[in-house]
């Protein structure tokens, strides 16, 4: 069900943190647009479902930690909702970004104690006007609109909410709910089936996905406050996704186990896609010339095993690449776009933030593009992938009910043969990370040639190789806990043989069905010196974004009011810029006093010629005039400035009454001050 949340007051989300001469700041998108966060939102909803007496609150929005009640498992029942974040909707973002600046405006408060303002409580915090945002609420596990029953419930809950956000009990927030009905006149067209087309000569099968809303992969299961997010999306989450469709259709047991247990099928992690292309992460070996240079500004790379001995160098260790003409010379690198948010435990009991209960998450922001592979030399097993994963939305990762939607849609892109193998080499790249067992059954960073090369010949050189691992500990979506942690090595390492030999295998390791073990042998990007073409392109832009309905009125009117707001701010900034770049020298006979005589006329008079009246009139009421009449008549060079001061205001298509009244404000301060020294 679609939701609209009309704002009639100003409002705010906050971030925990300041910015510039705020102390409190709004939440923002990465347009820095504002919107409310899903969990936001969820939490209000369900307590006004709980105020209207419905009695299947956890079954919807699922269980909270309750005082003194201990929990079976220690595991919380999950909700069926999911609520996204409350944005502004695709019609409305395109027009709006312009003038993104006028959304917000700036209030200030303070303590009180005893009718008096307590000494530094002042605080300015920034807030939004009222605007009109757009949400959706489906269930969780399959993104299908709600049931006849729980809308009926949620809609009524809806219009129970009458106020969002910060300071909601001060004047702040005040809103109204309404669900917004879905035209009936779509015009989308399904894509086709794509699994009849596999052939059996194809061994890969290539998707891309698309990442529709922000999201969580973490690092690890058990982390401090800061939750660091991976810069991939690990094939264990698409075989989560086959393997869980085909219990839920009650597949035959032995399609199971070969699908997903067995190994016969190897789902590839996502990785950024560069140009259209499946790009690979960039090598630990890559190192640049420490010369004062941001790492952005490089066109060119070094090999640690090439080239480090003259060099006073550092290596490179982000992004990922793409070798366009496979000789080195036209490397694209391109970093995948992160953004984090501020979160923070809650105490039930004071139903309040919890003390230490700060932290922080990254993740992967939405609209960005990935590609990933999965093989099989059974036609079989990549035609029944292929119809569980086409032209569908999934959803994984960390707090999907909520804000961090993890929803990512998944298309097919092309089938291939399995590629042709460098038979022979002495670079080894681990295209995927790499998990390696030692003869004492424990993980080991350090693997044997024999381990890494099916070759017992094979001597790994460790003083050239670069070699990165870390610990990693998957989540079971199934048993909804995590599995045993691993010792892993990280792709884009590095390894260097001692000498060029024959390589048998290209899949080495252990759990190569989730991913594992891929390798690639003397890459073209590990045995010549590198060349960049270009780093970190450009993303792209919200007007791309799609959208499917003319604005309405009211939609009008906003980016009118906008529009006005802009050319106000346009017309200021021109006119402090003219007042500064003009400098007119006007001498020290012009008083203060003199100067807000000025100013009080800019105030009185409503159009050019009614100004130059009160400044500079010489007829029958001469003594009237500012400028020319009176005991206190300026001075002849005072009064030729001002003249063409305000002449040149009218030449610049500046309104000419408030050029003039900012000059006057200005001289003020200026010839107040001057009065003030001593002599």
């Amino acid at each position: 069900m679609k939701v609209e949340l009309k704002f009639y007051s100003n409002w705010a989300t906050g971030t925990g943190k300041t910015g510039g001469s705020k102390d409190s700041v709004v939440i923002k998108d990465n347009d820095g647009l504002p919107f409310i966060p899903g969990r936001t939102f969820k939490g209000l909803v369900r307590d006004a479902y709980r105020a209207c007496g419905f009695t299947n609150e956890i079954s919807l929005f699922g269980q909270e930690i309750e005082i003194d009640v201990e929990i079976e498992n220690k595991k919380l029942k999950e909700g069926a909702l999911r609520f996204n974040s409350v944005v502004v909707s695709n019609a409305l973002r395109p027009k709006i970004l312009p003038y993104k600046k006028h959304l917000f405006t700036t209030k200030t408060a303070t303590a009180l104690s005893d009718k008096q303002a307590v000494n530094h409580s002042l605080r300015k915090n920034e807030i939004v006007i009222p605007i009109r945002l757009t949400t959706e609420i489906v269930y969780n596990k399959d993104n299908r609109e709600l049931n006849p029953k729980d809308k009926e419930e949620i809609t009524f809950a809806l219009k129970m909410l009458k106020r969002v956000g910060e300071k909601r009990h001060r004047g702040l927030g005040q809103c109204i709910a309404t669900v917004i009905e879905k035209s009936s006149n779509n015009t989308h067209k399904e894509p086709e089936n794509k699994e009849e087309d596999i052939n059996a000569d194809s061994t890969i099968v290539q998707f891309k996905c698309t990442v529709n809303s922000p999201l969580i992969l973490v690092k690890k299961a058990k982390t401090d406050q800061n939750i660091a997010s991976l810069d991939y999306i690990p094939g264990n989450n698409f075989r989560g996704i086959v393997a869980n469709n085909l219990f839920a259709n009650k597949k035959e047991e032995s399609k199971i186990d070969s699908i997903v247990f067995n190994g016969d099928v190897h789902f590839g992690d996502a990785h950024l896609a560069v140009d259209n292309k499946r790009s690979y992460k960039v090598p630990y070996s890559f190192y640049y010339e420490k010369n004062g240079k941001e790492y952005e500004e490089r066109d060119t790379m070094f090999n640690f095993h090439l080239d480090q001995k003259s060099k006073k160098t550092k290596q490179y260790r982000k992004g990922y690449l793409i070798d366009t003409e496979n000789t080195g010379k036209n490397i694209q690198i391109q970093n995948i776009k992160y953004g984090n948010r501020m979160k923070s435990s809650r105490n039930e009991e004071t139903r309040s933030s919890k003390e230490k209960g700060l932290f922080v998450y990254h993740y992967i922001e939405k609209g960005q593009t990935f590609i990933f592979e999965i093989k099989s030399d059974k036609t079989e097993y990549l035609k029944e992938v292929t119809s569980i994963l086409n032209n569908k939305t999934h959803y994984f990762g960390k707090s999907k009910s909520a804000e961090f939607g993890g929803e990512v849609y998944i298309e097919f892109l092309e089938q291939k043969p399995d590629r042709e193998p460098t038979s022979t080499g002495k670079y080894i790249y681990a295209e995927s990370n790499l998990c390696f067992i030692n003869e004492y059954g424990a993980y080991t960073p350090t693997p044997t040639g024999e381990a890494l090369t099916g070759n017992k010949e094979a001597k790994i050189d460790w003083t050239n190789s670069q070699i990165k691992y870390r610990t990693y500990t998957p989540y079971n979506g199934h048993r909804k806990n995590w599995d045993a942690e691993r010792l892993i090595i990280e792709k884009g390492s590095v390894f260097v043989l001692e000498k060029e030999i024959e390589i048998a295998k290209h899949c080495v390791g252990h759990y190569n069905s989730e991913g594992y073990g891929n390798i690639l042998v003397n890459p073209s990007f590990l045995t010549t010196p590198i060349t960049i073409a270009g780093i970190d392109k450009e993303k792209e832009k919200a007007e791309d974004l799609p959208n499917n309905r003319e604005l309405s009125e009211n939609e009008k009117q906003f980016i009118d009011y906008l529009k006005n707001k802009n050319a106000q701010y346009v017309d200021a900034v021109n006119v402090h810029n003219y007042v500064t770049d003009s400098k007119p020298d006007f001498s020290s006979q012009v008083s203060t006093s003199q100067w807000a005589r000025v100013f009080n006329a800019t105030k009185k008079a409503d159009s050019y010629s009614a100004l130059e009246k009160y400044l500079f009139k010489t007829d029958e009421t001469k003594d009237k005039s500012i400028c020319n009449g009176g005991s206190k008549a300026w001075l002849k060079d005072d009064t030729k400035l001002l003249e063409d001061y305000i002449k040149g205001s009218v030449k610049k298509e500046l309104d000419p009454l408030n050029a003039t009244r900012q000059l006057a404000k200005r001289m003020i301060h200026n010839t107040k001050k001057q009065e003030d020294v001593p002599n």
